[in-house]
């Protein structure tokens, strides 16, 4: 089974000195990834409240990232997204 924890290896050496660098890169990525959690969370909280939540980029009105994001925090809200 391959993951996204998984790194290459180039000889028998590197993997000593790589595991300090490795345990600095995944624990980084599971802490953005608890923080980017958290604000999702957050703001499907206060749609559910309803707060009026709007998220906005400089992309609109063409498609991007926030759409994304609308339609993640939708489905956290067992929710069709918004159209628009």
């Amino acid at each position: 089974m391959q993951t996204a924890f998984l790194q290459p290896v180039g000889s028998e050496g590197e993997p000593v000195r790589l595991v300090p660098l490795h345990n600095l890169s995944v624990r980084s990525m599971l802490a953005r990834r608890y923080l980017q959690e958290h604000a999702l969370n957050q703001i499907a909280l206060a749609a559910k409240s309803g707060q009026q939540v709007e998220l906005e980029c400089y992309c609109a009105p063409h498609a991007c990232h926030a759409d994304v994001l609308a339609q993640v925090i939708a489905e956290r809200l067992n929710q069709r997204p918004a159209t628009g």
